[in-house]
């Protein structure tokens, strides 16, 4: 195929055409999870050459996130990956490339790493996101510092900090964040989970997606930019409940996994649990709860997550299957996963 433009643009080799509306990340750090495919151990900081597109660049491994077991899909602190290892790392490359995540564009999201020495190809890597400059750990000042902010303020400390409000709660902080298309169910299991924390004497916040649009978000619509404010917003609100030692609960369709991870980043490591209640497009149209799908089909809407509208999948903490699965069942599991994050004691099924 052969391209003719209509004036003359410098166009290099790795240069892209796109859609307008449809425009790849340009960054030179991303996140990414790699496969390790030589004896040799990935060395964090070391130089590689990284291999995208029609491109090759220099690049470096910054930090190990976290190993991947195969066997469990766990995840696992480690400070190195070995042959066949797989884990989540970041990476930065010399000059900034164009990419997309992996699960939206194998082409632009795939990547392999090669020893500049040797020439052998030494690793695999599939690209998550871009790298958002908010650590996961370190104080909340710290963190706030890296966020935009307004000018001219100060931040000021808690009055009383989380740990000591968790000691009178009895319990840990934590955000529980149900992901899925409309009519998923996933306000039908956080109802029934805050319910059943609150019977036991937990300190809950529901946040909801329809609730916050009626006053916090309701100046915002339903484009591209206008969601990411959104879940911006609510990532923010549900970092002000959770330092109060709160169980937050939030309930929206978040389908951008970049979105999600920005949320993520705003809290400390294994506090952030992320939730898909995931059902058939074909299940959600018959559900239809709030007749978007029937809006949808009469063209009276676009860009219905899942019909129209991307949703993006991510490594999540749970999933659940709805039509297999009644919201009692689901919501059970997620209890158990509290439990088992030593965020709250176990609760059992009988409601003791």
């Amino acid at each position: 195929m052969v391209i003719t433009t209509e004036n003359e643009v410098d166009i290099s080799r790795g240069d892209m055409l796109v859609r307008v509306m449809n425009l790849p990340t340009r960054n030179h750090k991303f996140e990414a999870i790699l496969c390790w495919m030589t004896g040799e151990p990935l060395e964090v900081g070391r130089e590689y050459l990284l291999l995208h597109t029609t491109r090759g660049v220099p690049a470096v491994v910054n930090r190990l996130v976290y190993r991947i077991n195969v066997d469990t899909l766990h995840r696992e602190e480690g400070e190195e990956l070995g042959l066949n290892d797989i884990g989540r790392v970041q990476v930065e490359t010399a000059s900034p490339i164009f990419f997309d995540p992996y699960q939206n564009n194998r082409e632009t999201g795939g990547f392999v790493l090669v020893d500049p020495s040797t020439h052998a190809t030494v690793a695999a890597g599939m690209i998550r996101s871009e790298v958002r400059e908010i650590p996961e750990e370190g104080d909340l000042a710290e963190r706030s510092s890296l966020r935009p902010r307004s000018p001219d303020v100060v931040w000021e400390p808690w009055n009383i900090d989380r740990e000591e409000r968790e000691q009178r709660h009895g319990h840990g902080a934590a955000v529980v964040w149900f992901t899925g298309i409309s009519g998923s169910g996933k306000s039908t299991v956080a109802r029934i989970v805050e319910r059943r924390l609150w019977e036991a004497g937990a300190s809950t916040m529901l946040l909801d997606g329809d609730q916050v649009r009626h006053g916090l978000c309701g100046d915002l619509g339903f484009n591209r930019e206008d969601r990411e404010e959104n879940i911006r917003r609510v990532g923010e609100t549900a970092r002000l409940f959770f330092e109060h030692g709160n169980v937050v609960l939030c309930a929206f369709v978040s389908p951008y996994a970049r979105d999600r991870e920005f949320v993520r980043s705003l809290f400390p490591e294994g506090r952030f649990l992320e939730v898909h209640v995931s059902v058939p497009v074909e299940e959600a149209r018959r559900r239809d709860p709030k007749g978007l799908y029937a809006r949808q089909a009469a063209g009276e809407i676009q860009g219905l997550t899942g019909v129209d509208g991307p949703y993006e999948d991510a490594e999540f903490d749970l999933v659940l299957e709805t039509v297999e699965a009644s919201p009692e069942a689901s919501a059970e599991a997620v209890l158990e996963l509290l439990a088992a994050r030593n965020i709250i004691d176990d609760i059992r099924g009988d409601g003791s």
